[in-house]
């Protein structure tokens, strides 16, 4: 990670759950926005709104309802990526 963004994750983890749930709210919102402006169809009149509940219902979470622990389980999957991209490993 570069130093100003891991200056704002360290900060970020810092603040309430409450206000860790408003930061990501207001990220995704700004994310969304940013997508859906470079796919925005002028003949849609749709709210950008509907257009991002529309793409998150269409994800599959059924697999989540298995993780008791998110930190052990972000942790895995990062071990498990780092493994299949391992490039110094000349096997």
């Amino acid at each position: 990670m570069n130093a100003p963004l891991e200056q704002a994750v360290a900060l970020a983890l810092e603040l309430s759950p409450h206000e860790q749930a408003q930061l990501l709210e207001r990220v995704a919102s700004h994310l969304a926005n940013q997508v859906l402006q470079k796919a925005d169809n002028p003949h849609e009149d749709s709210h950008w709104g509907k257009k991002v509940w529309a793409i998150l219902e269409q994800l599959d979470t059924s697999d989540w309802d298995n993780i008791d622990d998110p930190v052990a389980w972000l942790k895995e999957q990062r071990h498990q990526s780092q493994k299949q991209f391992n490039l110094d490993d000349e096997t």
